[in-house]
C-alpha cells in the first residue's frame, strides 16, 4: 500500500479482501449446517412417528387389563384400562398431527383409526359379554383378537415403514466436516492476515508508531519527533498534533506565569495589608481610631480574608489539576482532625452563638491529616454561615466495614434538589449561597471533592428544605485500601 493511499481506501481494501473470503466460507459452512440440520429434523421426525405406533402391545394389555377387571369387578383395574384407551388415543391424535397432508399417509392412518376403534370396541361388548366358563367362546375371542392385531400391525408398518430406513446423520463424521472446513478457513484467514498485515505495516503501521510515540512523548513532556511526510490523514494528524503540542505548552507557560503572579504579586501584598490592618486594630499605632473607623477596619479585614481564602482555593484547584498538592497519607487519629477543625471555626460559631457538638472518637485512618481538617473546617464553615444565630451544629463519625464516615448536621434552610446536583462542581452554588451577603466562588466543596477522591472515598450531602442539610464524606480506614492516589504526592 502505497503512503499517499488515503487510509480510507487502505481500510477499504483491508476490508473488502478478508470479507470476501469470509463470505465464501460462511457460505460454505452454512450449506454444509443446513443439510445437516434437514437430515436431523427427518429423523427425529421419524423416531416421533415410530414412538406413537406401539399400539398393538398396548391394546393386548388393555384387553388384559379388562378381562381381569371383567373376573374381579376391582375398580381400580376398570380406571387402569381407562388409562391405556387415552394412551392409545393419544398416540393416534399425535400421528395425526405428524403425516402432516400427505394423501396416502393419511389413508393408511385412516385405517390405523378404523382396526384400533373395532378391536376397543370387541374389548368392550364382546369381552364384556364373555362366559368366564366358556373356553370355546374364549378361544374364538382370542383367535379373533389376535387377527385383529395381526391386521393393526401390518397397517402400522405400512405407515412407518419407510420411517425405520431413515437414519440420523453419523454426528462423527458431521464434525469432521465441520473441522475440515474451520482449518480451512483457519488456514486462508491465516495467510490473507499476513499478506495484509505485511502490508499494512509497511505503509501505516510505522507511521502510526511515530503519532503513538509523540502522544507519549507529550504526556512526558518530552520534545517531539520530527512531523510525518505526506497527504494522506496521518500526516495531516501529526500536524495537529503538533500545533495542539505547541498551544498547551503556550497555555501551560501562561498559566505557569498566572499563578506565580497570584502567588507573589497579588496574595503576598494582601497579606501584608492584612497584618497591618490587625496592628492597627488593636493599637499597635496609636489608640485613636473612632468606632464608625474600627467598624470600617473590620469590614476591610473581612473583605481582605475573603480574597485571600479566593486566591488559596484557586492555588489548590490548580495543584489539584496538576497533580501537584502534597498529599502525606500516615496513621491519624481522627479526634485530632475533629479538634483541629473545631478550633479553626470556633470563632466564627461564637459570633453567632452556634453550638457545636463534636462526637468521641479512639479511631485511626490512614490519610493526610490536614487535607482531612480542610474538608472538614470547609464543611463547619458553610453549616455555620448558613444556620440561624443561636442554633446547633453536630458532627458524628460512624464506621463501619472499614470505612470512616464523618456527617456534619445543621439546622439551615436545607437546599433544593435540584440544586444538590451541582454543588459539589466548580463556580457552582446553591442559591442560598448566592443570596447570602458573604457570596464564595464556588470553590470549597469542589476543593472537598477532589481531596475526599484523593482519598479514593466520596462525599455528597442529605437535605430537604426547612429542615437542614447533613453534609457528608467517606473514606477508607485501612493503609491497603487507601494508599496516595498517583495522581497526588508528586
Amino acid at each position: 500500500m502505497r503512503v499517499g493511499l488515503k487510509l480510507v481506501h487502505q481500510g477499504l481494501i483491508l476490508a473488502a479482501v478478508p470479507l470476501g473470503f469470509q463470505l465464501f466460507f460462511i457460505g460454505v459452512l452454512y450449506h454444509a449446517l443446513y443439510t445437516a440440520e434437514i437430515d436431523f429434523q427427518r429423523a427425529e421426525h421419524a423416531k416421533e412417528m415410530i414412538a406413537h405406533t406401539d399400539l398393538v402391545p398396548k391394546l393386548i394389555k388393555a384387553d388384559n387389563v379388562f378381562w381381569v377387571y371383567r373376573l374381579t369387578n376391582n375398580e381400580r383395574l376398570r380406571q387402569e384400562y381407562d388409562t391405556n384407551v387415552r394412551a392409545i388415543k393419544s398416540d393416534i391424535t399425535a400421528l395425526d398431527g405428524l403425516i402432516g397432508d400427505d394423501p396416502r399417509q393419511r389413508k393408511e392412518l385412516e385405517r390405523i383409526k378404523h382396526t384400533v376403534g373395532r378391536m376397543i370396541t370387541v374389548i368392550e361388548t364382546e369381552r364384556k359379554a364373555m362366559n368366564p366358563a366358556d373356553q370355546e367362546q374364549r378361544f374364538r375371542y382370542s383367535t379373533r383378537f389376535r387377527d385383529m392385531g395381526t391386521r393393526l400391525s401390518w397397517e402400522i408398518e405400512e405407515l412407518i415403514g419407510r420411517y425405520r430406513k431413515v437414519e440420523a446423520p453419523d454426528q462423527r463424521q458431521f464434525r469432521q466436516r465441520l473441522k475440515d472446513i474451520l482449518l480451512v478457513v483457519v488456514v486462508a484467514n491465516i495467510l490473507i492476515a499476513i499478506g495484509l498485515a505485511l502490508a499494512f505495516n509497511k505503509s501505516t503501521l510505522q507511521r502510526l508508531k511515530v503519532l503513538i510515540s509523540n502522544t507519549k512523548r507529550f504526556g512526558l513532556g518530552q520534545p517531539l519527533l520530527p512531523m510525518l511526510e505526506g497527504g494522506d490523514e496521518l500526516a495531516e494528524l501529526d500536524k495537529f498534533f503538533h500545533e495542539m503540542a505547541a498551544d498547551v505548552e503556550s497555555a501551560n507557560r501562561m498559566k505557569r506565569e498566572f499563578t506565580a503572579m497570584i502567588t507573589h504579586d497579588i496574595r503576598t501584598p494582601l497579606t501584608s495589608m492584612q497584618g497591618l490592618l490587625n496592628l492597627i486594630s488593636r493599637g499597635a499605632y496609636g489608640d485613636q481610631l473612632l468606632p464608625k473607623s474600627r467598624s470600617g477596619l473590620e469590614a476591610v479585614d473581612q473583605e481582605l480574608q475573603r480574597l485571600i481564602k479566593l486566591i488559596n482555593d484557586l492555588l489548590d484547584v490548580e495543584r489539584l489539576e496538576s497533580g501537584k498538592m502534597a498529599m502525606h497519607f500516615d496513621l491519624v487519629p481522627i479526634a485530632y482532625v475533629l479538634e483541629q477543625s473545631f478550633q479553626a471555626v470556633r470563632g466564627m460559631a461564637d459570633l453567632k452563638k452556634i453550638a457545636i457538638e463534636i462526637a468521641d472518637s479512639d479511631l485511626h485512618i490512614f490519610a493526610d491529616g490536614d487535607r482531612l481538617v480542610q474538608v472538614l473546617v470547609n464543611l463547619l464553615a458553610n453549616a455555620i454561615r448558613f444556620s440561624p444565630e443561636g442554633g446547633k451544629i453536630a458532627v458524628t463519625v460512624t464506621d463501619a466495614d472499614g470505612w470512616l464516615e464523618v456527617r456534619v448536621i445543621d439546622q439551615g434552610p436545607g437546599i433544593p434538589n435540584e440544586a444538590r446536583q451541582r454543588i459539589f462542581d466548580r463556580f457552582k452554588q446553591a442559591a442560598q449561597a448566592k443570596e447570602s451577603k458573604r457570596t464564595g466562588a464556588g470553590l470549597g466543596l469542589a476543593i472537598c471533592k477532589d481531596i475526599v477522591e484523593a482519598h479514593r472515598g466520596t462525599i455528597g450531602v442529605d437535605s430537604e428544605v426547612g429542615k437542614g442539610s447533613q453534609f457528608w464524606f467517606r473514606i477508607p480506614t485501612g493503609e491497603q485500601e487507601a494508599p496516595p492516589s498517583p495522581n497526588h504526592g508528586k
